[in-house]
């Protein structure tokens, strides 16, 4: 499955909701992906970033829940 800007933007409202720091990065064009941020590392004494895999990105994307407008003043969750 290909790493799109919305699963990217799921995962890491997940993560955000879960209180990581992580943001999406447009490797390429139209290449996405997903770093958590502000990582301290003990031995370096010094905070980092990683990148996710993509099955991480996939399976954080899976519990995103959201709200889609439905056009009428009404909204309804999905996720």
């Amino acid at each position: 499955m290909k790493i799109t800007q919305d699963l990217c933007d799921k995962c890491v409202s997940v993560l955000t909701d879960d209180g990581y720091n992580a943001s999406v990065v447009e490797c390429e064009p139209k290449q996405y992906a997903v770093y958590i941020d502000s990582v301290w590392d003990a031995e370096l004494q010094n905070t980092t970033s990683f990148r996710l895999h993509d099955e991480e990105i996939m399976y954080h994307a899976s519990h995103w829940v959201g709200y889609v407008n439905l056009g009428n003043g009404n909204e309804q969750q999905v996720g």
